[in-house]
């Protein structure tokens, strides 16, 4: 049951995490690189950081 409540959570972040994932490769131009590395790390651990999923607070992602 837990689970299943998780389960838009983890969508929406690994939505996020998509669509952030050109900010890690080599060619990646921002000078900004570190911010997006913390942001990204963040995303990753949405669920272990909260005790559920109603309590979520996204991170801000950086400036491009």
């Amino acid at each position: 049951e837990d689970d299943i409540a998780w389960l838009p959570v983890r969508d929406k972040r690994d939505q996020l995490l998509r669509d952030s994932d050109w900010t890690d490769l080599p060619s990646c131009p921002l000078v900004n690189v570190a911010e997006w590395r913390t942001y990204r790390h963040q995303l990753r651990n949405i669920p272990q950081e909260y005790d559920g999923p109603d309590n979520v607070v996204w991170p801000e992602a950086p400036e491009a």
